[in-house]
């Protein structure tokens, strides 16, 4: 049990590690916080330092929820261990406690969560994305519509309500993290496509 807690810790801590915070402020010595919408992601600092860095960045957000998500398999000592440690990645990407709980939208930890645990749901999940995308014509829309379908992806595919669960959790750290995004396209203020 101590294990299971001690990896559990370390997910949402791998999370809170500020990747792109990071490769913006070695690049371009730019603070994210203070630039373009101030979340500390890959698009933000694609739009604002440039391609490089916020591929670095995305590239960096991805693998730490790999990791952190390997380790709930690999050591946890029952299935739910990966599934939780999948879930704290992302909450940990999305309120870094390093950055006074300002992070990024949860996009790249949630491919690299997906990736470990589920990683035929990502050609469905890009699929709706690029497909809500171009209905709605708006980015932020199209992954807010990929990620209230992810329980019902999840579900029958991988086997039971427990992974509709972890749908549903993966879902609402990305959503939360979106709304502002959402409550701009419902208002007509439009986002990038």
């Amino acid at each position: 049990m101590a294990g299971d807690i001690a990896i559990l810790v370390g997910a949402y801590l791998i999370g809170s590690f500020p990747s792109n915070y990071l490769t913006a402020k070695l690049f371009k010595g730019v603070d994210l916080l203070r630039t373009g919408s101030g979340n500390v992601g890959g698009m933000n600092t694609i739009r604002n330092v440039g391609a490089l860095p916020g591929l670095v960045g995305g590239a960096m957000d991805i693998l730490k929820a790999v990791l952190a998500t390997w380790l709930g398999l690999a050591y946890g000592s029952a299935p739910w261990v990966a599934s939780a440690a999948a879930v704290l990645v992302v909450v940990g990407h999305n309120w870094m406690v390093w950055l006074r709980f300002r992070g990024g939208k949860g996009l790249g930890a949630s491919v690299g969560a997906l990736a470990m645990l589920a990683p035929w749901s990502l050609p469905w999940m890009l699929g709706l994305i690029v497909v809500a995308t171009l209905i709605l014509r708006d980015t932020m829309m199209g992954v807010a519509v990929a990620c209230a379908f992810l329980p019902a992806i999840l579900w029958p595919v991988k086997g039971g309500p427990m992974w509709a669960l972890v749908g549903a959790l993966l879902a609402l750290a990305v959503l939360g993290k979106l709304a502002e995004d959402i409550k701009a396209y419902l208002g007509g203020r439009r986002r990038f496509v």
